[in-house]
């Protein structure tokens, strides 16, 4: 290419860029003309608080607290009685 090739093609691609940076200036609100609030966030504190009666009423489980399994087959059998041993009920359903 020529050395005229080259500096038609530089200032073609001035040019464009010049009539872009005005066209997207020209849609583009300025953000100085509409300044925005933005709420500020709470600090989060390392306190926490108790549960509340109406989420663990007094007989409920807190699942923050460390359990194991048998705890809480303890619990279920202490809490209702009547339920039988599911093994026992089916190998003799009569109750011999």
């Amino acid at each position: 290419m020529k050395r005229s090739d080259w500096a038609m093609i530089i200032l073609v691609v001035a040019i464009v860029g010049f009539v872009s940076y005005f066209i997207v200036g020209a849609l583009l609100p300025n953000p100085v003309d509409n300044p925005e609030t933005v709420e500020t966030a709470t600090t989060i504190s390392s306190s926490v608080a108790e549960p509340s009666e109406k989420v663990f009423g007094g007989d409920s489980f807190n699942p923050a607290v460390e359990t194991s399994s048998d705890s809480l087959l303890d619990e279920f059998f202490r809490i209702n009685p009547t339920v039988e041993n599911a093994d026992n009920s089916e190998a003799n359903p009569e109750g011999n």
